[in-house]
Order: C-alpha cells, then sequence, then structure tokens
C-alpha cells in the first residue's frame, strides 16, 4: 500500500532502465553469462548485434527488477507477452522489447537460475485483462543486498526518445495519445539538442542540503513534447526530479555547491502573442479593471481564451472557486479582451500552442547558451533554477535569447 492508503499499481516495463555504477554493471555481467548458461546450446556463436541485444535484454530486466525493490519493495513490474505488441515497430518503445525478451524473461525465472518471481497471466485492473508480472526473487535479492544500491546505480538508455509527439484532443487538459512520426532535419535538430542538453546536466554538480532520500537526483533525462500532431505547437521540456518538487524542496537545491535560485519569464504567454501581433506590450497582463481581486483566476482563463479555438462556454477547471458565484464566463472574457485589445483577434485561435512553442524554443536557446557559458541551469517550462551566483548572468541571456525570438523585451523575476 502506498503512503495514502492506496493500493500501489504494477509497473510497466520500459525496457529502458540501465546499470550506471561499477558494481550493479559486474553483477548484470555476471548475470549474463548466467543466462547463457541455461539457454539451449547454440550451434554457432551469435553475431555481434545479437549479442548486444541479449545483453542489453538482461541488463533491462535486471535493473527493472533491482530499481523496483529499490523504490518499493516486494512490488511486481508488468511485460506483454503478446508476440503482435513485441514485434510492432514504435518509435517510443524500447529496442529491447520484442519477441526474444521473453527468452530472456523465462530464463532468470526458471527453476534453475530463480532469480525472478513471475505470474503469466494475472488479472490487473490497472493495465486491463490479464497481465505477466515479475519482481526480484530471493536469490536475486541476496546478490543485489552487498551493493547497497541508491539512485546514482541507475540510469537510462540513450535510445530513450526525447522528441515526442501528441495527438490533438478537444479537451486541453486530457491525456494526449503519442504519435508516430518521420524523421526530418527539424527533428533530428531537436533530438541533437536535447541528448546535447541532457548529456550535459547528467555530469552536473547537483546536490541537496537536506538530505531527502525520496529524491532521485540521478533522474535528469528530461523530453520534448509537441502537441497537437505538430511540431510548432507545444514543444516544453519534461523530465528531471526538480519539476516535481515543490517550491520549498527547491530552495534546498544545490548548484555547484553553491544556493538554487530559480528565475521565471515574467507573463510569457501574452508577451509572445503581443509580439506576435506586432503589439508593444505595456500592461500587467493579469491586472484587469473589476478584477484586481481575482488575479490567478484571470490568469488561468486568459490561457484557456488563447487555447480555446472557439468562445468559452463554461469555466475553466479548477478557476470557478477562484471567482465570485455569481460571476458568468461571458463576463470575465469580455473582461479580460477589453484589457487586451492589441491581441483581441488572436483569442480563440488556438495560439496559445503556438506560443508555448515558441516558449519552448527560448527555453532550449537559452539552455544551450547557458551550458556554453558554464552555467549549470534546470528548466521548469518557462523558468530555470541555477546557482545564486549565477543568477545575474543566466537573466542576462534569459533576456537576450527572449528577444531574439519574439522582437519584444521580456522579464525575468526572482521567485520567491
Amino acid at each position: 500500500m502506498s503512503k495514502d492508503g492506496d493500493e500501489i499499481k504494477d509497473r510497466h516495463f520500459s525496457g529502458f532502465r540501465t546499470a550506471r555504477s561499477d558494481a550493479l554493471k559486474g553483477l548484470v555481467c555476471e548475470l549474463v553469462q548466467a543466462v547463457d548458461g541455461v539457454l539451449p546450446v547454440r550451434k554457432r556463436k551469435r553475431r555481434a548485434l545479437d549479442q548486444q541485444m541479449f545483453e542489453s535484454q538482461v541488463e533491462a530486466i535486471v535493473c527493472e527488477a533491482a530499481f523496483r525493490e529499490f523504490d518499493e519493495p516486494g512490488q511486481w513490474i508488468c511485460i506483454t507477452r503478446s508476440n503482435q505488441k513485441l514485434g510492432s515497430v514504435d518509435r517510443y518503445k524500447s529496442p529491447a522489447m520484442r519477441e526474444s525478451v521473453l527468452t530472456v524473461l523465462d530464463a532468470l525465472s526458471s527453476p534453475t537460475l530463480g532469480l525472478l518471481e513471475m505470474r503469466v497471466g494475472c488479472p490487473s485492473k490497472y493495465a486491463g485483462g490479464l497481465q505477466t508480472t515479475f519482481r526480484a526473487a530471493p536469490a536475486l535479492l541476496q546478490k543485489l543486498s552487498p551493493l547497497e544500491l541508491s539512485w546514482a546505480d541507475f540510469g537510462s538508455s540513450a535510445a530513450e526518445e526525447v522528441i515526442i509527439l501528441k495527438e490533438a484532443r478537444e479537451d486541453y487538459w486530457a491525456k494526449r495519445k503519442r504519435l508516430q512520426y518521420e524523421d526530418t532535419a527539424q527533428t533530428n535538430r531537436y533530438r541533437d539538442e536535447m541528448r546535447s542538453i541532457n548529456a550535459w546536466l547528467e555530469e552536473a554538480d547537483i546536490q541537496m542540503s537536506v538530505y531527502r532520500p525520496e529524491i532521485n537526483l540521478a533522474n535528469r533525462r528530461l523530453r520534448r513534447c509537441f502537441n497537437n500532431g505538430r511540431f510548432d505547437q507545444g514543444g516544453r521540456l519534461f523530465g528531471g526530479f526538480w519539476q516535481g518538487m515543490d517550491k520549498d524542496e527547491r530552495r534546498d537545491l544545490l548548484i555547484d555547491g553553491d544556493s538554487a535560485v530559480e528565475l521565471d519569464f515574467s507573463q510569457v504567454g501574452p508577451r509572445i502573442i503581443y509580439g506576435m501581433a506586432g503589439a508593444a506590450f505595456e500592461r500587467d497582463a493579469y491586472a484587469v479593471p473589476g478584477f484586481e481581486r481575482h488575479r490567478e483566476g484571470i490568469k488561468k482563463v486568459f490561457g484557456a481564451m488563447t487555447h480555446a479555438d472557439a468562445p468559452l462556454a463554461s469555466f475553466p477547471k479548477k478557476t470557478k472557486d477562484l471567482f465570485p458565484a455569481s460571476m458568468k464566463i461571458a463576463d470575465v472574457c469580455g473582461a479580460v479582451q477589453r484589457h487586451h485589445q492589441p491581441i483581441t483577434d488572436h483569442f480563440y485561435t488556438g495560439v496559445g500552442m503556438a506560443a508555448m512553442f515558441t516558449e519552448s524554443q527560448i527555453m532550449v536557446a537559452a539552455l544551450l547558451r547557458m551550458k556554453e557559458a558554464g552555467i549549470t541551469a534546470l528548466p521548469v517550462h518557462d523558468a530555470v533554477i541555477v546557482a545564486e551566483s549565477s543568477a545575474a548572468a543566466a537573466e542576462a541571456i534569459m533576456l537576450d535569447v527572449f528577444h531574439q525570438c519574439t522582437g519584444v523585451q521580456g522579464s525575468v523575476s526572482l521567485v520567491q
């Protein structure tokens, strides 16, 4: 059971978990030999690529079982045994997830090795239908115990896709399905940029001033997610342990041994849209006359108005309580439009995702500039976390990149 009493869900096997430390790598090598020893004797040696695949499958399964035990002891991992699914072409799927992975799984859970406990065809209310699940058996736990594993022992395969394309959905808040796509010079450039940023952050000196064993400081892999089936909409960066932290926890971050601060682009969406309209941004976007006490609600409604393709018929989710009970959404939207006359034609056009794309381009460009300048920076959508001693230099880069990308002067504030 989880801390709040909810039943813990079986974790899906991704196939991307790897060994990062020498100790775990050594155990994986040992188990590669052990698995090879229980498989039928081969008439000829595996080809180099086949051997590499075999070793990566052993590594992925063993590391996933070890990670699961470290993170949530005794819990299970589910994996498909469907040859149709394992044989499908999917850019988001691990190369290890092919039919031959079942041979490795069965060997590890065989009576001879007994390194995994496996349940075949168990009902799962989370995955739907029947699922095969596995977890570390006592024999594997015995081998793992002397390693005294930590988050730092685990890594993630470089084969994991970092450029994600998602479908369009009528409900902005709804979960979106990932789409397949053909690579172009553009997507290849985006991927190279993300891999460069990830490699940089992986080696960065990032610690916590307060010991928090639940935070995986090694989880630094970022991915860039595009929306509406287009590579000019969305594009924000997701991932990294710091994005799941609250503001108080982020204050305990140490970057290059220095206290961390968070720098935020102020009113970034409205500024970008004003730039699209060729208009000067000369107002507080959310200080709408008559609604001064409802700033947070105005901010959310403004965002909804820029993402919608038709006038709002009702309050967006989680906004109704931010206004008086008697207030109508039409009155709020009308006040927002009057306050933003220079961009009134941009409301209800879906411009929000295009503005978000520009925001993401700004962030990627700023991160690459900071990388070259030797400034470690952790992105949080339209903000970055940097060492306090680097804040002034980081702010200068952010403002310069913003102006280059939008033609509008930006504003950066220190998150309190």
